[in-house]
C-alpha cells in the first residue's frame, strides 16, 4: 500500500467544475490531482490511499469516495482517498 498526497483539485473530475484558474501561481509549484495519476500508473503497488486534502478542493467524504472510484477506473488499481479517522489492514 502507498500513500501519497491528492494534489491540487483545480478541476473536480466528476462535477467538472473548475476549482482553481488555470493561471494560478500554485499550479506551478505543485502538482494536480492528473499528475499523481500519472505516477501511480507507473508504481508497482495495487492500492494507493490519497491523503493530503485540503478543504478549498471541495472534497467531502461522498466526492471522495466517488473521486477514488473515479481514480481507480483510469488506473486499474485500488484506490481511496483519507479521510479523519480512516483504519486500514498493512
Amino acid at each position: 500500500m502507498v500513500y501519497l498526497p491528492l494534489g491540487i483539485v483545480d478541476v473536480n473530475p466528476i462535477t467538472k467544475i473548475r476549482t482553481i484558474g488555470p493561471n494560478q501561481p500554485i499550479l506551478k509549484v505543485e502538482q494536480a490531482w492528473q499528475e499523481t495519476l500519472e505516477y501511480i500508473k507507473m508504481l508497482n503497488s495495487k492500492q494507493f490511499i490519497l491523503s493530503h486534502i485540503e478543504e478549498p478542493d471541495g472534497i467531502t467524504y461522498e466526492v471522495g469516495v466517488n473521486l477514488g472510484e473515479y481514480c481507480s477506473s483510469i488506473t486499474g488499481k485500488d484506490i481511496r482517498l483519507a479521510f479523519d479517522m480512516m483504519e486500514c489492514e498493512i
